[in-house]
This record gives C-alpha cells, sequence and structure tokens, in this order.
C-alpha cells in the first residue's frame, strides 16, 4: 500500500513537471500556420473599437536609446472613423500631430495648433528589393499578459534589403505576437537589427478593444 501511493506521487509529479515544461516551450511552427494566427486575429477583431499604442525606439549597444522617442497612438470606430497621434520627442524637443478621418473627409493638426482640412495622407513607399536569407517560425507556448492567458508566437526573417543605387543592408526581423483565448492579438514586438552594426529598432504594439468612451468627432466642419 505504501508502495501503490509512493508510485502514484511520482506519477503525478510527472505530468505536473510535464505540464510546465510545455508552458514556456518553443515548438517549431510552419509558415503557414503563422500567417492562420494573424489572420484570425484580424478576423476576430472585425466590428470592434479600438485604441492601438506604438512605442518606437532605437537599442545601441543594447541600451534603449533617450535622443529619439516615438509614440504613436490609433483608435478605430467601424465602419469609418479613425484618430491617429503621433508624438515624437527628439532630444528633449517634442512635436505633436493629429490626423482624424471620417469616411473621405480628414483634419490634421499640429502641437494642438487650430485644425485644417486636409488631403488623402495615406502613400506608399518604396522599399526596394529584399531577398530572404532565413527564416523560423516559433509557438513558445502559454503566459500571461497584464493577467491575460495569452499564447506567444514568434517569426525570425533575416534579409538583405537593397535600394535603388544597389547598397545593401542585412537586417534580422523579430516579430513577436501575444494572443488571447479568443484569438485577439494584445501586444506585438517588431524588432529590426542591423547586422553590421547590431542596433536595433523597436516597435511595441499593444490594443485595446473595445475601450470605454471611445468617441471620434469632426473637429471643424
Amino acid at each position: 500500500m505504501k508502495f501503490q501511493g509512493t508510485k502514484f506521487i511520482v506519477i503525478v509529479a510527472f505530468f505536473v513537471l510535464s505540464a510546465v515544461n510545455l508552458v514556456g516551450q518553443d515548438v517549431a511552427i510552419t509558415q503557414a500556420e503563422f500567417e492562420k494566427i494573424d489572420t484570425t486575429s484580424d478576423k476576430a477583431a472585425e466590428g470592434k473599437t479600438l485604441r492601438r499604442t506604438t512605442i518606437m525606439e532605437e537599442v545601441v549597444g543594447g541600451i534603449v536609446s533617450t535622443e529619439k522617442t516615438r509614440c504613436n497612438i490609433f483608435e478605430s470606430i467601424p465602419p469609418d472613423r479613425s484618430r491617429i497621434t503621433d508624438i515624437i520627442t527628439i532630444n528633449g524637443k517634442t512635436k505633436k500631430s493629429e490626423t482624424i478621418r471620417i469616411g473621405p473627409r480628414s483634419w490634421i493638426r499640429t502641437n494642438d495648433g487650430a485644425w485644417t482640412k486636409a488631403e488623402d495622407l495615406y502613400g506608399a513607399a518604396n522599399a526596394g528589393a529584399a531577398l530572404v536569407s532565413f527564416e523560423s517560425y516559433k509557438s513558445k507556448g502559454k503566459s500571461k499578459l497584464s493577467g491575460v492567458a495569452v499564447n506567444e508566437y514568434e517569426k525570425v526573417i533575416k534579409w538583405k534589403t537593397y535600394d535603388s543605387s544597389g547598397s545593401r543592408r542585412e537586417e534580422i526581423i523579430t516579430t513577436r505576437i501575444w494572443v488571447d483565448k479568443k484569438g485577439l492579438c494584445l501586444k506585438e514586438v517588431y524588432e529590426t537589427e542591423n547586422v553590421n552594426t547590431n542596433n536595433i529598432d523597436r516597435r511595441t504594439v499593444t490594443s485595446e478593444y473595445n475601450p470605454k468612451a471611445l468617441k471620434i468627432e469632426a473637429p471643424i466642419k
């Protein structure tokens, strides 16, 4: 009887340890699986009001630079209302810009000044050609984010980019996303490392779904 009790404890301990290992274990997944997680997250967010905060910073020699920081806040109310607040600080000097879009109309102002009507501000930039030399996709297991149970996923791509003049830049792009049980993406971290300098540009994105008291109105007629 004593032996059976000991055996039971050993079995329980084995399963507990196995569960702990699964929580923080990296598991390789395919590109298609990673993209499906991304697509499912976008679908889960459809129809919801949104506040997405992005912090952009530069890491030099492993230290976050305080010379230049940028905070971008994107808010949207379906089907066609959005507000973007962009705050850039360089060497202690801050510049703030805001854009409101309602349907085809848009307004803009700088440093809390007067609002003016604006043309369509969206455009696309040509970043040049890119040659991917390495890529990997992983599920990094379960964790908690501000008390919410999430699954963490990672994508790493190493590529060489070429601009119009033929200059080459080698970069490692690391993307990490945290997704809750509803499929909503709560946090994203994007790091671009310049292989030659080891400097890193980092973007940290946090998303709030259906934030309370979010309103977007036309600032002027």
